[in-house]
């Protein structure tokens, strides 16, 4: 098995950071204009935060494929490849839902029959339908790097097509999910079956193979990549455009979105998918671009942001039971529905409370096994880049 020790690339831990603070900060943000009838301006605002954000899961997706294709490359040894995936994903995946399958039965929120449903499905609560997206994609990995290793001189003509398929897919998904009913065999899907399959089609491994992909072709080409993405930020004018496309693409998705722009419905879903496509790609590489610069250069940021990505599969898994939690003490105190200062305060709190649950549990018995996470000293101390030591999460 072509196996070896990781090399350590610190801008995917800051990316790895990044990813996991943004995924808080869709969660905590979703309230701010839940109630109450918000002007235009917020409403924009709003948008244009919450659609940018979501970058994370596509930034997460890229790099887990990254990780994988620096300590794993052909040929594989399937056995030791899929075991040690396993062992890595699926004990959090299961103790977690159980976890939060128990509180929703406890709280009323559903019915056993609904929650053991769930339980297997990857809905225990809304963050684990990651799990539902990562392990197809390790799953196909082996076939993945095989396409790679017979497509060389040709990525770029791959990716094109990956890219395609996703955004067909991601159509797709908004026809399906805009279903009232659906047909499919003869057999009529309504109510709870037909969100089941509006999930699966939503949350398919399809909508973020481009990225896993992408993630594999960076890192098997890192050496040669890296000055290229550097050297491409030289002329300014660049990582601004890229600025301004975000923006004049979140603004068309606004414009459709409240009807300043009617366009016919798979045209519009078409168009979406494409605009979605190219505002994550451009926000990952100017990410990319800080997460380059907290490695430069020594400082509390840079070592804040590697303490956030060796922490990140329990913040992940643990943040939201954080949040009702800080949701619940900023309602005691009469700033729940949310205000601007609960929403200021609200994601650092988050995430200072959950990286501290999380570096205490890390303590328990089998933690790196169920948390994902290991034990050790949390520290702030601004290091440089060598000082930062350890391995690559793979």
């Amino acid at each position: 098995m072509a196996e070896r020790r990781p090399q350590r690339i610190v801008e995917i831990d800051h990316l790895r950071a990044i990813a996991i603070v943004t995924v808080l900060f869709v969660h905590v943000s979703s309230g701010f204009v839940s109630r109450g009838t918000p002007g235009l301006g917020v409403l924009y605002a709003d948008m244009f935060m919450d659609t940018l954000a979501h970058y994370a899961i596509p930034l997460f997706t890229l790099v887990s494929g990254f990780s994988l294709a620096l300590g794993y490359y052909a040929p594989l040894d399937l056995r030791t490849f899929y075991r040690r995936r396993a062992a890595r994903t699926l004990p959090p995946f299961l103790v977690f839902s159980v976890l939060y399958s128990v509180g929703r039965l406890w709280r009323g929120d559903v019915s056993l029959q609904r929650a053991i449903l769930d339980l297997f499905t990857g809905r225990a609560e809304y963050h684990l339908y990651f799990f539902v997206v990562i392990i197809p994609l390790y799953l196909i990995y082996p076939l993945l790097v095989r396409l790679h290793q017979r497509t060389k001189g040709r990525t770029q003509r791959v990716l094109a097509g990956l890219a395609l398929l996703q955004i067909v897919w991601w159509a797709l998904s908004l026809v399906v999910g805009n279903l009232d009913t659906l047909t499919v065999a003869g057999y009529t899907l309504s109510g709870g079956m037909l969100g089941l399959v509006q999930f699966f089609v939503k949350r398919a491994f399809v909508m973020y193979l481009f990225y896993f992909y992408l993630g594999i072709c960076c890192a098997r080409d890192w050496e040669t990549l890296k000055p290229r993405l550097l050297a491409w930020r030289k002329a300014w004018w660049r990582p601004a455009l890229l600025g301004i496309v975000i923006v004049a693409l979140i603004s068309y998705l606004f414009a459709v979105r409240f009807d300043f722009v009617r366009l016919p419905q798979l045209l519009a879903f078409a168009l979406q998918s494409v605009a979605e496509l190219l505002i994550y790609t451009s926000a990952i590489y100017l990410l990319f671009l800080l997460a380059n610069l907290l490695t430069s250069k020594a400082s509390f940021w840079s070592a804040l942001s590697l303490q956030i990505s060796r922490l990140s599969m329990g913040i992940y898994l643990v943040h939201v039971a954080v949040q009702r939690g800080v949701d619940w003490v900023l309602g005691a105190l009469n700033l729940i529905p949310a205000t601007l200062v609960a929403y200021r305060y609200a994601l650092p709190i988050t995430l200072g409370v959950t990286m501290l649950v999380v570096h205490a549990l890390s303590y328990l018995p089998w933690a790196p096994t169920w948390l994902g996470v290991t034990p050790a000293r949390l520290s702030l101390k601004a290091r440089t880049c060598d000082e930062a030591g350890g391995e690559g999460r793979v």
